[in-house]
């Protein structure tokens, strides 16, 4: 499943001088072994909590906290904002 909130992230590059909006996107994925492009060397599971502590930007964890807020505490899980996969 693939979802697209009604919340952007928006940020300040102070290297270009730009404010950048990014939508709020979700998917759910099948647990297992991740495959990661060159850019990144690792990758673990962690819990919701877990993720709030390690996340370093308040932008990011507003936006999870969407995420959870929106669709994994919804008992329709996010069907306003679920997005078709063809």
């Amino acid at each position: 499943c693939a979802w697209a909130l009604d919340h952007t992230h928006t940020c300040y590059d102070a290297v270009t001088d730009r404010i950048f909006c990014s939508p709020v996107l979700a998917f759910e994925v099948d647990a297992g072994t991740l495959a990661l492009s060159p850019r990144y060397d690792a990758a673990r599971w962690i819990t919701y909590d877990q993720a709030l502590d390690l996340l370093r930007f308040s932008g990011h964890r507003d936006s999870l906290r969407h995420i959870h807020d929106d669709i994994a505490l919804k008992h329709d899980r996010g069907a306003p904002f679920r997005v078709r996969l063809s």
